[in-house]
């Protein structure tokens, strides 16, 4: 209390312009006090409110990736019970009974390159030609696509189509088909 009762006896005794001289330096101590309080608020408030975006900017990218996983491994389940279902598919054979089916008979057949795919799978092609008098008109190559569509073990890797020179309506199409096979344990 005789703290408080000496800045009492100090201000009576002060003149009117001292006395609005200190008041002015406390309220502006004041404001300044306030000011800093919140400038230090405002920008940690905005410091953190980038922190969020960012965490979730991360979060939405790793959602993504885990629903990515997910489709990739029920694909990849998918693929392995579709290739245990006919252990010995073979694409050749398979290729011949599509061509005697539609009644085609390719220039020529060809097994093409035999890939590794990520250690799991080997991919086999078989790359046919029909050109000169085996040339197609446009239904034959639809009925013929439409045929190796039909089959999920097989897929179109590349069709090309180019106009016969000789005959006007056929084309000639060099057609190069896949498949995938589970990897043999130990062989390379």
């Amino acid at each position: 209390m005789h703290f408080l009762d000496t800045i009492k006896l100090h201000l009576a005794q002060l003149d009117e312009k001292t006395f609005f001289a200190y008041m002015g330096g406390f309220l502006l101590g004041l404001f300044l006090i306030i000011s800093g309080l919140f400038y230090y608020y405002y920008s940690a408030v905005d410091d953190l409110n980038e922190q969020v975006q960012e965490l979730n900017t991360k979060r939405t990218k790793m959602r993504a990736l885990f629903e990515r996983e997910t489709l990739v491994k029920k694909q990849e389940t998918e693929v392995n019970k579709m290739l245990k279902e006919d252990e010995n598919f073979s694409i050749g054979s398979y290729f011949q009974k599509v061509v005697d089916k539609l009644k085609l008979t390719p220039k020529s057949a060809i097994p093409g390159n035999t890939l590794q795919i990520e250690g799991k799978y080997r991919e086999y092609t078989i790359s046919a030609n029909f050109s000169g008098e085996n040339a197609l008109d446009m239904k034959q190559i639809c009925e013929l696509l439409e045929e190796i569509e039909a089959n999920k073990r097989v897929y179109t890797k590349s069709l090309d189509i180019t106009r016969a020179q000789a005959t006007p309506t056929k084309l000639n199409v060099t057609l190069v088909i896949g498949t995938l096979l589970t990897e043999i344990p130990g062989g390379s």
